[in-house]
């Protein structure tokens, strides 16, 4: 650019336009790839979200293999706990569980 300008070829004017050019079709790529990054986060929250609602028929045949016991609800409220949970995510290998044999208690009223 400087070079053209040196030489006649373009004027100063016209090299600070290209470059201003050039920033605000860089600035509107960047916008574009961050709301393509958006969009591609919010479809995989929502095909996250509809993998668990279909996945509901699963809990419910694991849920009546294994004993369950009724909530009690008393005057303290319901405490809720969990023993030996591990989560693997569908299609996952066994190997790499997302939770593994995860344990804890919330106790009444703690939430």
């Amino acid at each position: 650019g400087g070079e053209a300008v040196r030489a006649g070829e373009l004027s100063p004017g016209q090299l600070g336009a290209f470059l201003v050019l050039g920033l605000t079709a860089g600035y509107a790529a960047n916008d574009a790839a961050n709301a393509y990054i958006r969009a591609s986060a919010a479809v995989s929250g929502c095909s996250r979200a509809l993998d668990l609602l279909e996945g509901a028929h699963v809990h419910a045949a694991a849920a009546a293999r294994h004993e369950s016991k009724p909530i009690e609800v008393a005057n303290g409220g319901i405490s809720v706990s969990f023993r030996a949970v591990s989560f693997y995510y569908p299609g996952s290998d066994t190997a790499s569980a997302a939770l593994a044999d995860v344990s804890f208690e919330v106790p009444p009223s703690s939430v």
